[in-house]
């Protein structure tokens, strides 16, 4: 609970001698200063104003659908993500060291908190807030891991396309979308830097690039 403003899960876990609590904060939150409350101090802590890009994507009537048009299987899915992403095994104990970017060459074309305008083909909009980070690259080229984890997915899904999310550590995970292959399955261990898919344009996507996201504590 941040001093009652704003409420983030958090994840937290032993930690050498101690304990270690992750806690994300969403992109919406405005500048100013927080508290982070604890069962018997409170921490402060201060949210820096930043300039958030904004951008307009158009569709095509095939995206616009894709959008915008009501699926029992787009709402099935968003559902058993967040329910994913909420949870933490603490079993997870598999990255201790620093991530890794999944792209040998990286060429970002959208960033985390972005706020986009996406035109449907009959002129209507709708707006939205970019959760990771998109890096463009050729269709085929080599995904990696950012670090040591478990598969927890590894699905074709309605919006994401080609999706792989990885836990590495309880609560911490991070995904990849839009993929044109996957090589892992449900339950792989993966060490930092393998390769666990190649970049595509499956899904919601109007050209190849990656869609990578970090997520701790849902």
């Amino acid at each position: 609970d941040l001093a009652g403003r704003v409420v983030s899960r958090g994840t937290s876990f032993r930690w050498g001698t101690g304990w270690l609590s992750l806690i994300g904060i969403p992109a919406t939150v405005r500048p100013g200063v927080y508290e982070l409350r604890l069962p018997l101090i409170g921490v402060p802590f201060r949210v820096t104003a930043r300039v958030l890009a904004s951008e307009t994507n158009p569709l095509t009537k095939t995206l616009t659908a894709l959008r915008a048009q009501p699926d029992p299987r787009k709402t099935a899915e968003a559902v058993e993500l967040a329910a994913l992403l909420a949870g933490s095994n603490p079993a997870a104990m598999h990255e201790t060291g620093a991530f890794l970017l999944p792209l040998e060459k990286i060429r970002r074309t959208a960033g985390y908190g972005d706020r986009r305008v996406y035109r449907y083909d009959d002129g209507s909009t709708a707006t939205s807030v970019h959760a990771g980070v998109d890096l463009a690259m050729p269709e085929g080229t080599q995904v990696a891991s950012c670090g040591a984890g478990r598969v927890v997915m590894a699905k074709e899904r309605v919006i994401t396309g080609g999706t792989v999310v990885v836990e590495h550590l309880p609560g911490l995970f991070s995904f990849y979308c839009h993929l044109s292959a996957m090589s892992v399955r449900e339950g792989d261990l993966l060490a930092k830097g393998q390769v666990l898919g190649l970049v595509g344009k499956t899904g919601l996507a109007t050209g190849a690039h990656l869609h990578w996201e970090v997520v701790a504590g849902g």
